[in-house]
């Protein structure tokens, strides 16, 4: 085979390759598009403070709060989450975030004739 031919072959070889490429990326945005963007996971907010995850993430995730004492959590840290982290969902789909924040230490209790 003489040079300008495999030059001509080398180059309708690359062309098809481009097009599957490009229809393999075109496919899998179309797709990506109708089920709500591509899967991810939920991260884990456990261990953050719960005033900077609602910022962090405002653009991406509603969130919820339930407050509770915690003598092993500082006060305004998340201690758990609902639902759990690596919950896998589609990007484009808004999820509320239920997070269970520390109150920090309960109230000592007062006792009788401590006046």
């Amino acid at each position: 085979m003489s040079l300008p031919k495999k030059i001509v072959l080398a180059v309708l070889c690359m062309v098809f390759l481009c097009a599957v490429l490009f229809s393999a990326i075109a496919s899998r945005h179309e797709l990506g598009t109708q089920c709500g963007g591509f899967p991810i996971n939920l991260p884990d907010f456990k261990g953050y403070s719960f005033e900077e995850c609602k910022q962090q993430y405002a653009l991406y995730y509603d969130f919820k709060s339930v407050y509770e004492y915690s003598s092993e959590v500082p006060k305004g840290i998340v201690i758990s989450q609902y639902p759990q982290p690596n919950t896998r969902h589609y990007e484009d789909t808004r999820l509320t975030i239920e997070c269970t924040v520390s109150k920090g230490n309960p109230p000592k209790e007062r006792l009788q004739g401590d006046d």
